[in-house]
């Protein structure tokens, strides 16, 4: 039976029922059904990317220093995003060896990676910079080691908007599957794994 015919019975045996009662006296009222089963939980309008690889890297000089460049177009990230929301970049390095950077690993940009070679300390800070449209990828090293850099990294940028009732403009934003509401340096303290599960965002 489709919904609507469905519908239409159920109004049919309610009329019928209210007639064949009206003639008697009421009755007493019922036991108080059991509570039903709570509704599907609200979602904010959150947006992420896919993991994406930046192929090819632009490559400039600043103070000396090699920067290794990648822009990606990312319509989410808006003036208003940027004014009252969060922007939450995360890299996936898996271009370095296990034993500087796990498998898998996920941080939070901006990543500070240190390690030795060749009994020098070399220290790769790898940055994202969101402006209307578009995310910019940078890395730089402190010694100027790399001549490129490997395809095995990844990305991704999670996108959250303000919450309307901010207690400071711009620091709250809300989540929806219960209403609690997190500042941007709350956001920004939880791990990728949290943030995915607060938001549903699938691996």
């Amino acid at each position: 039976m489709k919904r609507a015919e469905r519908h239409r019975a159920v109004i049919v045996c309610a009329a019928v029922f209210v007639a064949a009662c009206s003639n008697g006296s009421t009755g007493p009222q019922g036991a108080q059904g059991p509570a039903g089963v709570q509704g599907p939980a609200g979602s904010p309008n959150v947006q992420y990317s896919a993991w994406f690889t930046p192929n090819p890297w632009v490559e400039d000089t600043v103070f000396g220093l090699f920067n290794f460049n990648y822009t990606v177009a990312a319509p989410a990230i808006t003036q208003t995003i940027l004014d009252s929301g969060v922007v939450l970049t995360y890299g996936k390095l898996d271009g370095y060896i296990t034993a500087i950077w796990p498998t898998d690993q996920v941080a939070l940009m901006p990543i500070v990676v240190s390690y030795l070679a060749s009994g020098t300390t070399e220290t790769d800070t790898w940055s994202a910079f969101a402006t209307p449209d578009t995310l910019r990828i940078n890395m730089v090293n402190n010694t100027n080691l790399y001549g490129g850099i490997s395809t095995a990294h990844q990305f991704r940028y999670v996108v959250v908007p303000g919450g309307v009732t901010a207690a400071a403009a711009g620091e709250v934003v809300v989540r929806g599957t219960v209403g609690a509401r997190y500042t941007r340096q709350e956001l920004q303290a939880m791990s990728y794994a949290q943030v995915a599960q607060l938001f549903h965002i699938p691996d």
